[in-house]
């Protein structure tokens, strides 16, 4: 039984991490062509549109690579898993530097990440990828901006953005904890049925 329920439980995290390649390639693919559909008239609004570009070109092809090896060799997981999750900081953090700094858009894609991992991975190995995250996207205005009085208020979005990060971080372990309580309750359930039948079982044989 418990070998049945651990691999329930893997297949489950395997579906769910092929559901969320696919999801990072959609949004790969989705970011090069509104750069490249808008880079005329939004231009300017990167701070380096070539490194924007060109991170998102390797960021597509990694994640397709990524894809093809997680539905080919299903072997090692969460290793897999793990590499997924990294490579989703290092580009978005490359992408947020060269977009001039975090918006809405990308702390939604941070939070996505973090949730996920927080789904996918195990306490541990979810918090190193949120502690991960909150250092790519502290560095960079904790570096260029440390001095400049001027941009204080972009640190302390930042700093506000690393602090969600930990909230986010915190409500998928809750979401873990909560559906490891069902699945126990489901289990139970089973058991106490399996008794139950062997006991009318054992009834009938003696009837007989």
């Amino acid at each position: 039984m418990l070998g049945q329920i651990a691999s329930s439980v893997s297949q489950t995290i395997y579906r769910l991490g092929i559901w969320y390649s696919g999801y990072r390639l959609i949004i790969s693919v989705s970011l090069i062509l509104i750069y490249v559909l808008t880079a005329e008239q939004l231009g300017n609004n990167y701070q380096y549109p070539f490194l924007y570009f060109y991170t998102l070109l390797c960021y597509t092809c990694v994640n397709i690579f990524q894809l093809f090896l997680l539905k080919l060799l299903p072997l090692q997981i969460t290793k897999q898993l793990i590499f997924v999750f990294i490579v989703d900081v290092i580009c978005l953090s490359l992408i947020t530097f060269s977009a001039g700094g975090p918006n809405l858009q990308l702390s939604l894609l941070y939070v996505i990440i973090i949730f996920s991992s927080a789904i996918l991975l195990n306490a541990q190995l979810s918090l190193i990828v949120t502690l991960f995250a909150v250092i790519m996207v502290v560095y960079q205005r904790f570096l260029g901006n440390f001095f400049d009085y001027n941009n204080l208020n972009h640190l302390g979005n930042s700093a506000l953005l690393a602090f969600l990060f930990f909230v986010v971080h915190a409500i998928g372990r809750i979401a873990v904890q909560r559906f490891k309580i069902l699945e126990q309750q489901e289990t139970d359930k089973m058991d106490e049925w399996e008794k139950i039948n062997l006991e009318l079982e054992e009834i009938e044989g003696e009837q007989l």
